[in-house]
């Protein structure tokens, strides 16, 4: 039986541990847990999913892809993550027909007060 002995790497954010140094530090970019990627929109009332559409030419042809995109109905823009830029995403390459700008770290409008706009109120006395 043979005894290796070699360096490993592991995630800053969630602790994965890899063999290689560069595959450690690409999933570093893209990990859930990394603060960079923890938008408050994706828990906030105002985030939706609306279809978008990008445009590609190339040499030979021209076409279309359609997708879906997060959108915020409270600033009415179009928005998409730091992962989304990371991978390339069309949305983040400035492909699209709407204008889309990267999702904030920190957001004046957010809300997560998913039923105040139906005016319910829950208290710990009414049954469920």
């Amino acid at each position: 039986m043979k005894k290796i002995i070699m360096p490993v790497f592991t995630c800053d954010h969630c602790g994965k541990i890899y063999k290689l140094a560069p595959t450690c530090m690409k999933h570093e970019e893209c990990c859930r847990k990394n603060p960079l990627n923890q938008h408050p929109c994706f828990n906030c009332k105002h985030l939706e999913r609306k279809k978008s559409t990008a445009y590609y030419e190339s040499q030979y042809s021209e076409w279309t892809n359609t997708f879906n995109s997060f959108y915020c109905k409270k600033k009415k823009i179009f928005l998409y993550s730091r992962k989304a830029e990371i991978n390339g995403h069309s949305c983040a390459r400035g492909v699209t027909e709407d204008a889309h700008e990267q999702m904030p770290l920190e957001c004046g409008d957010f809300s997560n007060d998913f039923w105040s706009d139906e005016g319910i109120t829950v208290t710990s006395d009414e049954p469920f």
